[in-house]
């Protein structure tokens, strides 16, 4: 079964959207491994970066993208910080943060 072109463009607008926010925390190196900028057509030039992101830690980086991402990114940064058994206990602390220090979501992104 072929998914429909509507389907597919809104698709490719979210995965886009994705990569734009995880360049724009510092993860470009992660992407180009995995040959993301070829499969998405996505330039690097594209990147905006966070000011300050030097300062910031890895852990700090990936909470802050996974927020920007929406709510189920969130959720899955909450899941993971239960599992400190699968990531570094620095990731659990800052992902534990997302238990309750992340600001509301409308309803309409959410659903």
């Amino acid at each position: 079964m072929r998914i429909p072109l509507i389907r597919r463009a809104r698709s490719l607008r979210r995965y886009r959207q994705i990569v734009t926010i995880l360049l724009k925390y510092g993860f470009d190196q992660v992407l180009g491994q995995m040959k993301i900028f070829t499969r998405l057509r996505v330039r690097k030039k594209v990147l905006k970066k966070v000011v300050g992101l030097e300062q910031l830690t890895y852990a700090q980086r990936i909470r802050l993208a996974l927020e920007e991402l929406g709510p189920t990114f969130v959720k899955l940064g909450q899941v993971l910080s239960m599992r400190p058994f699968l990531i570094p206990l620095e990731l659990v602390l800052e992902l534990t943060k997302l238990q309750d220090q992340v600001g509301p979501f409308p309803f309409v992104q959410v659903k």
